[in-house]
């Protein structure tokens, strides 16, 4: 399920420069999700002991990158 997961993200961020509007706020769900898919990968798929999330900081870093990569589209 993961694979297929990053598998969608990945059509899916080929897909974001053909948008009218909302790059931004796409890309950065696109972060966002992705980043909880590598923190539930990194607790070995232990979805049930703790809630995977990203810190407010974490996501302030991952909207910001998403902000750097739609500038030019």
């Amino acid at each position: 399920e993961m694979e297929r997961t990053e598998t969608y993200y990945r059509k899916a961020r080929l897909g974001v420069p053909m948008l009218a509007s909302g790059c931004w706020g796409v890309m950065s769900g696109l972060e966002v999700y992705r980043s909880i898919l590598t923190i539930i990968r990194r607790r070995r798929h232990d979805v049930f002991g703790q809630r995977a999330s990203a810190s407010k900081m974490h996501k302030l870093g991952l909207v910001a990158r998403a902000w750097w990569s739609t500038r030019g589209l």
